[in-house]
């Protein structure tokens, strides 16, 4: 709060937040997280894990459809209409990877949370944090480190 009323906080900040496997850094406008109260860090949180679900969802959604392209290929030789044996099996995956979309979604949306650094002892020493492992995003708004950190 000092930051954003006596210092005139502005600009974008990085929220890190995690599901229990992976952190996640989420840009916000600092002040307008702060009128807010918060709620556009987990709009942006939201908006950012569900376009992530359905990108990773979609992309392995296409790969089953090629895999599914070859081996229909095979049932000419059956003496089956090979389109109609596409159209069938392919929309049975478009439902499956809807749902595991949805399943994929919403546990890490439930997970999420942002990381609370341990209040050190006043007696013992702090020791110095770990960086974050981050790679660099694709769109800018959201970076995801494959492991979290063991907190020492």
């Amino acid at each position: 709060t000092d930051i954003v009323e006596n210092r005139g906080g502005q600009g974008l900040v990085r929220v890190p937040i995690t599901d229990g496997k992976r952190f996640y850094g989420i840009n916000v406008d600092l002040e307008e997280a702060y009128k807010s109260g918060a709620q556009n860090i987990a709009k942006a949180w939201q908006k950012a894990m569900l376009l992530m679900s359905i990108d990773e969802s979609w992309k392995e959604h296409l790969r089953e459809l090629d895999q599914l392209k070859q081996a229909v290929q095979n049932a000419s030789y059956e003496q089956k209409d090979p389109l109609l044996i596409y159209k069938l099996e392919s929309f049975n995956l478009f439902k499956t990877m809807v749902n595991t979309m949805n399943a994929k979604a919403v546990s890490i949306l439930m997970r999420g949370q942002i990381p609370q650094l341990a209040q050190p002892a006043e007696n013992q020493p702090r020791q110095p944090q770990q960086p974050q492992q981050q790679r660099p995003s694709n769109s800018g708004n959201v970076s995801v480190s494959p492991s979290v950190p063991s907190s020492a």
